[in-house]
């Protein structure tokens, strides 16, 4: 090795690769960690290589990633344990949750696990990790200067004007704010009506998985439920969470007239909370970070942990959070609230909420509903062995059925006495419906995304590659409403639009055209098995596996790892004899009935009264 040259390299940037090459001639080790389209232009250069070897980030899952998911809910467990008692600011980080969806931390701590064994492995040639995280670059830099190692990091991440204007000024903040206070000016006619007194049932709700739109309001999480209180005559209200667009959907629900209230976060706020709201947001944007301490596997990620709080409290997270515990807070003073309802998954926004309303309304009865299938991957399902005793947790959580109240009494460590058997408003409409008949070809096909771009951009090229000549298939694609395919695709030039159609319609249209459904990590692979559709499981060698039928093989699903095995497993379900395709769908569908209870009127009623 050349003097000088770097042990380990970080890296998004042509110019800085290039630089490194032209001073170092020998062989090079590389590994791409991110799926942005600078690193997937760098790992096609670094491939024509000849002296250029590429560490498949799969393999690097399998060689370092036993325990790593234990180790990490531990670690996050400890850390909340530490910092969290009487800590509003530390549960309204997304890092608490260990949710490795709305967090890169899981991720990009398991990467430098891993690079520091590869780092150190005494090769000889240096490594370069293709990756646009600035949360990694600084942890590994940060290693570097302990362990001796040479670490150069050359990461741009995306704008860097807008990185400087989030972490120099306090920018992101201040556009937050006033968005906020221009959706809080338009939210005034939707406030709630605060001279009625009488006892209130309010369930939250979040945009745009529930949709507002011309022709109306769609609940996602609540639907049955929703219903029956319109029927009951029961006070109710919805309280909504946008996600994204909040001035475009406040302007649209000021032009419903529903028949449950539907009160955002924003028209519950008052002034004063705006100003709370930014004042503090401000204040954690200047203050210095407290110390901390993170090992894992004997590998310190102090830094990294730190430029994850770091990014909480200097993006628009920590304020959004921050409003959506005051608005719950005013709202539980504003209006005589008897339960409050919202879909447990154990999540910062939920704590907020939940804190909220414990601040200025301690009688309130809080109920948490469970909604969704859960995978290994649901780490924010699972609390670390010193978490327990302070994690915030509402009074009741109802599982969709006795499958997942087990599971979270065993694997999730959650308190007996606090689980009990509900029912799957979600999923309602699928455990009613008849078994399908098998047609004779598996011509519909429908890919169902879920989870991140990554995994957008992983399921397409890999059906790509498995039907380069997609006929006679018939390719739908349904995303996921948080994630724009257009992103995805625009990562993806060499993918043609011929390849699939894109859903517009209902989940109930996609699955009735399916003849078998494909999946990553979507529930809806889950749904398709229990209406009696085949579907079919990517494995695309993730961390964490993503699959909800996990522990699921003698049913109506199959899994494949290679592309080219797609076309035989989709043969092989045409060619299965009739009886023995209807003995899976009968094994499905109890399983499912199990994990899925059906929505009954007793149900109902005993989740909303939960006593």
């Amino acid at each position: 090795m050349s003097r000088g040259a770097p042990t380990l390299m970080l890296c998004d940037r042509r110019a800085a690769l290039r630089r490194l090459l032209a001073r170092f001639a020998g062989p090079v080790r590389f590994v791409q960690l991110s799926a942005s389209p600078a690193c997937e232009q760098l790992a096609m250069e670094l491939r024509a290589l000849p002296l250029a070897q590429e560490l498949a980030r799969a393999q690097m899952g399998r060689d370092y990633g036993r325990g790593f998911r234990e180790a990490y809910i531990e670690l996050i467990g400890r850390l909340n344990a530490t910092h969290a008692p009487e800590n509003l600011a530390w549960w309204l980080m997304p890092l608490t949750t260990k949710n490795p969806l709305s967090t890169p931390l899981c991720r990009q701590t398991f990467n430098a696990l891993a690079l520091t064994k590869l780092a150190a492995s005494g090769d000889g040639r240096p490594l370069i990790a293709l990756t646009d995280s600035r949360l990694l670059a600084c942890q590994m830099v940060a290693w570097g200067r302990r362990a001796g190692v040479r670490v150069v990091a050359s990461v741009r991440g995306g704008s860097r004007l807008k990185h400087a204007l989030k972490m120099r000024m306090p920018a992101a903040i201040g556009a937050a704010w006033l968005r906020t206070t221009i959706t809080w000016l338009l939210a005034r006619p939707l406030r709630p009506d605060a001279s009625d007194r009488r006892a209130c049932l309010v369930i939250t709700t979040t945009i745009p998985q529930s949709s507002v739109g011309p022709d109306g309001y769609r609940e996602a999480y609540f639907g049955p439920l929703v219903e029956h209180l319109e029927q009951d005559g029961r006070r109710a209200m919805l309280f909504a969470v946008f996600l994204t667009r909040s001035i475009t959907g406040i302007l649209a629900l000021r032009r419903l007239s529903p028949p449950l209230p539907i009160v955002p976060v924003e028209a519950a706020l008052g002034l004063r909370d705006l100003l709370v709201c930014g004042w503090q947001s401000l204040r954690r944007w200047a203050e210095p970070l407290p110390a901390i301490t993170a090992e894992i596997h004997g590998v310190d990620v102090s830094e990294l942990v730190r430029q994850a709080m770091r990014s909480s409290y200097r993006s628009s997270s920590f304020f959004k959070h921050l409003c959506w515990y005051l608005g719950a807070r005013r709202l539980a003073a504003t209006v005589p609230v008897s339960r409050w309802l919202y879909p447990f998954e154990n999540r910062a926004l939920e704590k907020a909420v939940l804190l909220g309303v414990r601040n200025s309304s301690p009688a309130t009865r809080l109920i948490g509903c469970q909604n969704a299938a859960l995978t290994p991957s649901h780490t924010n399902f699972v609390l670390g062995a010193e978490e327990c005793r302070v994690t915030p947790l509402p009074d009741v959580v109802f599982t969709t059925g006795e499958i997942v109240k087990g599971w979270l009494e065993r694997e999730g460590r959650f308190p007996p006495a606090l689980l009990r058997v509900g029912c799957a408003l979600r999923q309602n409409g699928s455990l009613q419906a008849s078994l399908r008949a098998k047609p004779s070809r598996l011509t519909n096909i429908l890919v169902a995304l879920a989870s991140s771009l990554e995994e957008y951009t992983e399921v397409l090229r890999f059906l790509q590659e498995a039907l380069a000549q997609p006929q006679p298939y018939r390719l739908r694609v349904r995303p996921h409403p948080e994630f724009p395919l257009a992103e995805a695709l625009r990562r993806l030039p060499g993918v043609p639009a011929s390849l699939f159609e894109i859903s517009a319609g209902l989940l109930s249209a996609d699955l009735a055209w399916a003849h078998v459904v494909v999946y990553a990590s979507s529930t809806v692979g889950f749904e398709a098995a229990s209406q009696g559709i085949p579907a079919i499981h990517l494995e695309l060698g993730h961390l964490l596996n993503t699959d909800p039928l996990f522990n699921r093989s003698d049913e109506l699903k199959w899994t494949v790892t290679q592309p080219q095995e797609l076309r035989t497993i989709l043969q092989d379900i045409e060619a299965m004899p009739d009886a023995q395709f209807q003995e899976r769908q009968q094994r499905s569908r109890a399983y499912a009935e199990g994990y899925f209870r059906p929505v009954t009127k007793e149900r109902l009623h005993m989740m909303i009264e939960a006593s």
